[in-house]
């Protein structure tokens, strides 16, 4: 991972570049990672978390969830205290 100082440095280089040098540097790495991309073969990380999202989808689909259970295990009981 990038240090913040590594990081606040190219960003005052970048800051310092013409608008022309800028769009240019902009364009190539739009380029670069138009190129890397394959939508029908999404990188490791993504690929990891659409799975853990499935599998966590699925391990939910079958359970029974009694709403009312849930409502009145969470409300303020009825009993009064006689502080």
């Amino acid at each position: 991972m990038m240090s913040e100082f590594v990081l606040k440095w190219y960003i005052r280089l970048f800051d310092m570049l013409s608008v022309k040098y800028k769009l240019e540097l902009i364009y190539r790495l739009t380029e670069r990672l138009r190129n890397s991309y394959d939508p029908e073969h999404p990188m490791d990380d993504e690929l990891k978390r659409e799975r853990a999202l499935n599998e966590l989808i699925d391990s939910w689909k079958d359970v029974n969830i009694d709403g009312d259970f849930i409502v009145n295990s969470r409300t303020v009981s009825q009993k009064v205290y006689d502080l």
